[in-house]
């Protein structure tokens, strides 16, 4: 308050001429601030060598951080991914990264270096990406944790993977058994099919017995005509003709079972074999069908091993130099206007205090 009044007496003091060269003095001149750098280049090189050789010391010293990634390909089943990219991603977030981080830390060391896994799913992929950062001499503890990620995520799959199997093995046995039966039915048809040859043969060979039973009858019957007489001839006749006649039956019925028959019976026989060899023909493709889909079953695996990447990652070296002397220039130059305000706020104090 004392200031406040002081300096409204000694601006009352000053006549309005002195008023505006006190305004004027205010005013920021570049000039001026060139001169002030100037008078101070010493201290303004003396923070930038500082902050360059803290800035060299840091750059050479600081170790150098690559990347490490691997890519994921994800389980597959019959024609498509048993899970979708997100559902993989955020199982690997949410669980299993930090639980391999954990295990590993725990079996190893309290004190052992903490590792930061990520994972990220391109944009119009079905790859997931794991990715971590770290030196050189660590390549191998990152190669272990992202084979461990890896691994866990592929067991949970190979369950599902386990499931799809069984089920594929078991169409593909059930059609391998249908196959056999079917052939033992095939077989059975063709023996069929030869006892029909064998049932012909022996059917014609009937119709010649009878044929010739007919004939000697016949014969018998002319030679009864001609020397039996009397009542005995007429019955005899009688008996003659009608074992002619039942003979001639027998002739007709094996003749029509040699001609239609055994025809039909072949038809059928054929006609069923025509139908077992077409749906032995579906068993084989439902079999190469199953083991086709079984070799479309793909686990969850690496595409490539962990690979680092070629240039380390982060601020470079000569970046962080540059930094430095950016750094540098600019404390100098705060340095610079810090210490001429003091000096001239101290100045000011003493002439108002006087």
């Amino acid at each position: 308050m004392a200031i406040e009044q002081n300096e409204q007496q000694y601006l009352i003091k000053r006549q309005p001429g002195d008023l505006q060269a006190y305004y004027h003095e205010d005013e920021i001149s570049l000039i001026d601030l060139w001169i002030v750098l100037v008078k101070h280049k010493i201290l303004i090189a003396a923070i930038l060598i500082v902050c360059v050789l803290a800035g060299l010391a840091i750059a050479l010293t600081k170790p150098r951080i690559y990347s490490y990634s691997t890519s994921i390909e994800i389980a597959r089943g019959v024609g498509e991914m048993i899970e979708k990219p997100g559902t993989v991603l955020a199982k690997l977030e949410q669980s299993y990264i930090d639980f391999v981080a954990s295990e590993f830390k725990n079996n190893n060391s309290q004190n052992f270096p903490k590792v930061k896994i990520t994972a990220k799913a391109p944009k119009e992929s079905d790859i997931i990406v794991l990715e971590s950062k770290g030196t050189e001499e660590m390549s191998d503890i990152h190669r272990q944790l992202h084979e461990a990620v890896i691994n866990r995520l592929s067991q949970d799959h190979n369950r599902t993977i386990a499931v799809m199997k069984r089920a594929l093995e078991a169409d593909q046995l059930y059609a391998k058994n249908r196959l056999s039966e079917l052939q033992d039915q095939a077989a059975l048809l063709k023996i069929q099919e030869e006892r029909l040859g064998e049932t012909a043969k022996l059917l014609t060979s009937q119709i010649a017995d009878m044929r010739n039973l007919i004939t000697e009858s016949r014969n018998n019957r002319r030679q009864a005509v001609k020397e039996v007489t009397g009542e005995v001839k007429a019955m005899t006749l009688l008996l003659i003709d009608n074992e002619i006649q039942q003979y001639q039956k027998r002739l007709s019925e094996l003749e029509e079972q040699l001609a239609i028959g055994i025809a039909n019976d072949r038809d059928k026989i054929r006609i069923a074999m025509a139908d077992n060899l077409r749906v032995q023909d579906e068993q084989r493709e439902k079999i190469q069908d199953t083991i086709a889909k079984i070799s479309e079953i793909r686990q969850t695996q690496a595409m490539t091993p962990t690979m680092r990447s070629l240039e380390p990652v982060g601020t470079g070296r000569a970046m962080t130099v540059m930094i430095s002397v950016i750094l540098g220039l600019i404390l100098g130059v705060m340095a610079v206007f810090t210490a001429e305000f003091l000096k001239k706020a101290k100045a000011q104090m003493q002439t108002v205090k006087m």
